[in-house]
């Protein structure tokens, strides 16, 4: 057996050295799987204890020396022709070669190092290829299911174990023409240059990845940057995306020395366009609470929350709409959370779901309801200051009615008026009069006619206010507190 395997590594761990390992080994594999991706530059991968996991890492990583310590920091490596993997890296690295042309699957690895002379048990396998594309990761791509990787997550990690032929890798090599881009590239977008391909395209790729569901999906930016975001969605590789889709993407046919400052710009303006599309949603958001109650353009959102808290804090008192204006009077006064989760909890309410979560079509929405609840909640407003005027002036129970008219080409006209019963017995009278005339007519006239009564009477009764003293009971609607 051992002349067949004679380039077996030697692992001493029997937990995980098996064809099929436990549920409890499985697991311990998975959280060191883990670990290699958060802590490559930690010892023990910053494992605390002496979890399964970590005798997992020091029989497999440690002793054969593919995570070792170099330049005061610990780094993955290839092992030296002394360590017992030394046989089975050297193959791993030939399959790699054969992988620059096209992707090819980590089951196709499997198929070789499994097999003699190397033997290597399967639940071994997913530990050596992370091991693998970790060492080599600046100049390789990763794909699951043709989707390209700029990293690996908690849940791509458990699905690499479980469906390893859905993960490929493919080697880059920078070589020609392309070379000289890929120069001219490095020297226009970075600092720090970038040795490879891979190098180059993962901050890209990541940045893109890691934008919120909302970036991801509005069309509130530039179009150029919309054609970014594609790009990097549709791409089939890290070398056809960065010299084919990102140039095409931003308006390109061909990226030269002549044009490459100017590309170079319009690459970054782009990448802004996305990184602060979210911030101007919140932006904007504040901007229209602000002109929905009327307040100072230049109050910040901590002074908003004071004056909107001051002026209708109890005003969820005066409707019966629990769901609606109620519910949201009370987020509106809220006191419990920060400023900037108190505003966070205002838009999820607004927008049924987290902005973060936000499609354009949820905007919207939001935008309508709190145009809606805004005009309600001055409503309100008009009518509690009338209601407390009139609670200062007089011990008799009173009710009180708003009037308002809107007509097209025309200001709004709003009015409270306080009815105690003296006023109400009155109105009574004439009131049983103009119910006995308009009894003939059908329901429509009948609205008609009282439509333009409050609004010729809100006219001539306001612009006669205008022109003398103020009248007792003369309100104007509640604006700006």
């Amino acid at each position: 057996m051992e002349e067949i395997f004679h380039s077996a590594p030697i692992i001493k761990n029997e937990l995980i050295n098996r064809v099929k390992p436990s549920s409890q080994a499985s697991g311990a594999r998975n959280r060191l799987l883990q670990a290699m991706v958060a802590c490559p530059d930690k010892e023990d991968l910053a494992i605390e204890k002496f979890p399964a996991e970590k005798a997992m890492y020091r029989a497999v990583l440690r002793e054969t020396k593919l995570h070792i310590k170099t330049g005061g920091q610990w780094n993955f490596t290839k092992p030296t022709k002394k360590s017992s993997l030394y046989p089975v890296w050297k193959a791993m690295e030939a399959f790699l070669e054969t992988a620059e042309k096209k992707p090819r699957s980590f089951s196709e690895l499997a198929e070789i190092i499994s097999k003699p002379p190397y033997g290597i048990k399967a639940g071994l396998l997913p530990i050596l290829f992370l091991a693998l594309y970790l060492v080599k990761r600046d100049e390789l791509a990763l794909y699951e299911d043709r989707r390209y990787l700029p990293s690996l997550s908690k849940e791509e990690i458990e699905r690499f174990v479980k469906k390893p032929d859905g993960f490929t890798v493919q080697l880059f090599k920078i070589e020609g023409l392309n070379a000289s881009l890929f120069q001219c590239y490095t020297d226009a977008l970075f600092e720090k240059k970038p040795a490879s391909v891979i190098q180059a395209i993962r901050p890209l790729a990541q940045f893109i990845s890691d934008l919120n569901p909302y970036t991801q999906k509005t069309s509130d930016i530039s179009k150029k940057a919309q054609n970014l975001r594609m790009a990097f969605n549709l791409s089939k590789s890290p070398e056809s995306l960065l010299f084919e889709g990102i140039p095409k993407a931003l308006g390109y046919k061909k990226v030269s020395n002549q044009n490459l400052e100017n590309y170079a710009d319009t690459l970054k303006s782009a990448i802004r366009d996305l990184k602060y599309a979210y911030e101007n949603l919140i932006k904007k958001q504040q901007v229209l609470l602000i002109n929905a109650f009327q307040l100072s353009a230049k109050s910040d959102l901590s002074e908003v929350r004071i004056q909107l808290r001051g002026r209708y804090k109890g005003l969820e008192n005066y409707t019966v709409d629990i769901d609606g204006l109620k519910a949201f009077l009370l987020r509106l006064t809220s006191v419990t959370e920060s400023d900037e989760k108190w505003f966070a909890n205002l838009l999820m309410f607004l927008g049924k779901k987290d902005s973060k979560k936000w499609t354009d079509i949820d905007r919207s929405r939001a935008e309508m309801r709190l145009s809606d609840y805004s005009k309600r909640i001055l409503d309100l407003e008009t009518l509690s200051l009338e209601q407390k005027r009139m609670s200062i002036n007089t011990d008799q129970d009173f009710d009180v009615i708003l009037l308002k008219a809107i007509k097209k080409g025309d200001k709004e006209r709003v009015h409270a008026v306080a009815i105690d019963a003296n006023t109400h017995k009155a109105a009574s009278i004439i009131k049983e009069k103009l119910k006995k005339q308009l009894s003939h007519e059908n329901k429509e006239l009948q609205l008609a006619v009282l439509a333009e009564l409050v609004d010729e009477f809100l006219h001539q009764y306001q612009s006669s206010s205008q022109n003398s003293a103020k009248s007792p009971l003369t309100l104007k609607k509640a604006s700006n507190g």
